[in-house]
């Protein structure tokens, strides 16, 4: 049996999130909705979750899930909440699934929700300023902001951490995510008001105070996509959509396949030149960069693995039988899972297999012959490294020689939730879940452990580092090349 890792009482939570709504500034939506009525969405909820969720045991038991529910439900007060609470209160269920792919909408951020005019990089519990749009030139880039309307910031994001998860016990996505979600969890918690008063950490150790005025979601937007130009760098050698394959110019005999995402496409095409194309240059040494790469489509992950596997790639996706989970769907998610069905119902390219009470369908990448890669392959990751970008990191380092630097990875090593995801609405708020049918199980020899790839070499980033942008795991990689 698993065994379950030790975490706060799921009260100590959810009493501190309801308890700051009393002082919330300012609402995103002027709206309420009943307290039976988010009861009973939360029940909807709990239901579906356990007879459908393929993850949602697996580092859970039920008890706790149980106990977790009823607490959430039973700090409801009075007849009505805000839309905002009610948000709250179901992205706290969501995230305790502990599944990186199940995920809410926020149906009420508009174009004309009133944000904070700053970007931010989270590093620990401190909150910094990346990107000014306020006009107050005293907050320079690095700035440590300390309080926002009376609110502690480490509160705000600490908070924050609890309304998003990853996989299993892994914090790593999370953490990431939290630089650009702050803003965000800053409005959805306390709301950002037309003129905000803001307490920072100055370079010389002072603490000073500052009245900044909101700005609207759509013009900051307009803002952050008007980019300093900068000198054209050096055109890649091969590139597709945000795929692109790059010599070192430091290294004769170094290669870089930055890959942003796994996009659908002729992806097969792209991998047929870039590995012919290394295999012509006589490149020994290639950099993997899937840094910032938060997965896509599986198929084109396991086309790159055969160009660099010498042995077959497996993975399996899971569901358990007769669960009848499309009943509660709409009519829109009742196709879009009969489509889904189909699929792995009729593809060639899986093998059915029997299990008690699982449908099992396996599938295997044989590795490519011609132009198989057998250098020396660095794996670069950060805690965006998600899903497809995870697994096809995991299958590289457990099934090949890769040597992986960075972060942990984001998504789990040894599976994840997905397949399909046709949305969930809750019936009284028509909020909106992104639920995974499948649960993928990668054949790497290891046990899930609910933790990301481990790197080899890890790079922790200081804000420092960030500011000055050094690239810490490229430093590494030179490193491990001898060069200093």
């Amino acid at each position: 049996m698993r065994r379950k890792q030790q975490i706060l009482p799921s009260y100590f939570p959810i009493g501190i999130v309801f308890a700051l709504f009393m002082w919330m500034a300012q609402p995103l939506a002027a709206q309420k909705m009943a307290t039976a009525d988010l009861r009973t969405d939360l029940t909807f909820l709990q239901k579906v979750v356990y007879k459908g969720h393929q993850g949602v045991f697996l580092f859970n038991t039920k008890d706790s899930l149980d106990r977790f529910f009823d607490d959430l439900s039973s700090h409801l007060r009075g007849d009505s909440v805000p839309i905002e609470q009610a948000m709250v209160s179901v992205m706290l269920a969501t995230a305790r699934i502990r599944d990186g792919h199940t995920s809410v909408e926020t149906p009420f951020f508009t174009d004309k929700t009133i944000v904070l005019p700053f970007t931010f990089q989270i590093v620990g519990d401190k909150a910094y300023i990346l990107g000014n749009y306020s006009g107050d030139t005293s907050l320079r880039r690095g700035t440590e902001l300390k309080t926002i309307n009376g609110n502690s910031v480490e509160t705000v994001i600490r908070l924050g951490r609890l309304l998003h998860t990853g996989d299993g016990y892994n914090t790593s996505f999370t953490q990431s995510i939290a630089s650009v979600y702050f803003g965000r969890h800053f409005s959805l918690l306390f709301g950002t008001r037309p003129t905000n008063a803001v307490t920072a950490l100055q370079a010389d150790g002072k603490i000073t105070e500052h009245r900044v005025p909101g700005i609207s979601r759509a013009d900051f937007i307009k803002l952050l996509s008007v980019k300093a130009k900068r000198p054209p760098a050096d055109p890649p050698v091969l590139k597709y959509r945000d795929m692109e394959l790059r010599r070192d110019t430091a290294i004769k005999d170094l290669a870089i396949l930055k890959l942003g995402s796994f996009p659908n496409g002729r992806y097969e095409r792209f991998y047929r030149r870039v590995f012919g194309w290394l295999a012509e240059q006589e490149m020994g040494t290639l950099v993997l960069d899937l840094r910032y790469n938060t997965g896509g489509n599986v198929h084109n992950m396991g086309h790159l693995c055969a160009h660099i596997l010498d042995q077959d790639l497996r993975y399996q996706y899971e569901r358990q039988r007769r669960t009848r989970i499309a009943r509660y769907f709409n009519m829109r998610g009742k196709i879009n899972f009969g489509l889904i069905w189909l699929k792995y119902n009729s593809s060639f390219g899986l093998r059915h297999k029997r299990a008690a009470n699982m449908v099992v369908r396996e599938r295997r990448v044989k590795p490519q012959k011609r132009h198989n890669f057998n250098g020396k392959l660095l794996v670069l990751t950060n805690g965006y490294s998600f899903s497809s970008a995870s697994m096809a990191t995991s299958f590289l380092k457990n099934r090949g020689n890769a040597i992986v630097i960075g972060t942990e990875s984001g998504g789990n090593e040894a599976g994840n939730c997905g397949g399909g995801y046709p949305k969930l609405t809750l019936p009284k708020s028509g909020f909106k879940i992104r639920f995974p049918l499948y649960h993928l199980r990668y054949d790497i020899g290891k046990k899930d452990l609910g933790r990301g790839v481990q790197p080899d070499y890890p790079t922790p980033y200081s804000i420092e580092a960030i500011l000055s942008g050094s690239d810490l795991e490229m430093e590494q990689v030179y490193r491990l090349m001898g060069r200093k």
